[in-house]
């Protein structure tokens, strides 16, 4: 599907340059055009190159620029203030569009971030399971703080609930992060300490597998510590469970990958809650949800006034 949007992608640019060229060429050339003409064809003129600019900023540009969001949320859970700073991120997609060169200009923006641990909340890789290999430089980030992940449905192929199409693509990934001493909590939780303070990280896999336990994954829970959900597709808010927790951490939506202004997301999201819960923070009855943009494209390789982003969560404990 990746070589249908190319295709059509390269075809919008190259129909849209053509066809520029020629009716600039036609001014240099008839010069006896009516200005009614002229004004036609210079109107026609700026509609492709709005079009080349979009499709060129949004399929090859903007893909490539990192952000770094900042947030600040406060818990309230312990007597005194603490701070703790999380990086969280989502859906780095490594093989076809994103390589070991984009991973490393991630990484280098985590460590000039300073945090104290790393999240990252599933969908690794695109496609093939050898396409961890372009993951290595994450390597860095476990040697210099904890990193703590759950796994997506591209890990399992999945491209909706129920895929008949389903595979586990984790081996090379569950090798390589164990290596580099990086915890896949499924069904898990796992107290994290810090200079800051100290908490809990659960994690679950995603829900299309069908494999969550909340029971199992709360067996090692310290009531006394926050309590931090950390998922891959944020429709586990439907499961009742996930209100003992007091933040959720989730990716999955891309916030629509393609988004514009006073719409949102153009493309439908891939969850049951909707556009209603497509990126941010969230307000919920007993807890906060978070979903972040991601790295990572699927689809078609763009992103529109929706750059990849790192998330900065300034915890208050």
């Amino acid at each position: 599907m990746s070589f249908v949007f190319d295709f059509i992608i390269f075809f919008i640019l190259f129909f849209s340059a053509y066809w520029m060229f020629v009716i600039l060429r036609s001014f240099r050339h008839d010069a006896e055009m009516q200005i009614k003409t002229k004004l036609v064809r210079l109107c026609f003129f700026v509609f492709l190159l709005l079009i080349f600019i979009i499709v060129q900023w949004g399929a090859f540009i903007e893909p490539q620029i990192i952000t770094v969001k900042n947030i600040d949320l406060n818990l309230k859970s312990t007597p005194r203030r603490e701070t703790i700073k999380i990086a969280l991120i989502s859906d780095i997609h490594a093989g076809r569009y994103k390589k070991n060169l984009f991973v490393k200009r991630a990484v280098s923006k985590i460590l000039k971030q300073n945090p104290d641990l790393l999240l990252i909340a599933g969908d690794f890789i695109l496609g093939k399971e050898a396409n961890a290999q372009y993951l290595y430089p994450l390597k860095n980030l476990a040697e210099k703080f904890p990193v703590v992940v759950v796994t997506g449905n591209h890990e399992f192929n999945m491209g909706k609930l129920n895929d008949q199409r389903a595979k586990d693509r984790t081996g090379l990934l569950r090798k390589l992060l164990a290596e580099w001493n990086i915890s896949i909590l499924d069904n898990a939780t796992k107290k994290i300490t810090t200079d800051q303070g100290n908490l809990n990280i659960t994690g679950l896999p995603d829900i299309w597998t069908g494999k969550v336990d909340f029971n199992a994954a709360e067996i090692n829970l310290d009531p006394r510590l926050p309590k931090i959900l950390l998922v891959h597709n944020p429709d586990i808010i439907l499961e009742q469970e996930s209100s003992n927790f007091d933040l959720v951490l989730a990716g999955h939506t891309h916030c629509g990958q393609i988004r514009l202004p006073f719409i949102g997301s153009v493309p439908p999201l891939p969850t049951k809650l909707g556009r209603a819960f497509d990126k941010g923070l969230f307000q919920l009855k007993n807890n906060l949800l978070y979903i972040t943009c991601g790295l990572g494209e699927t689809g078609p390789r763009a992103r529109l006034f929706n750059p990849p982003e790192i998330t900065m969560i300034n915890l208050d404990l």
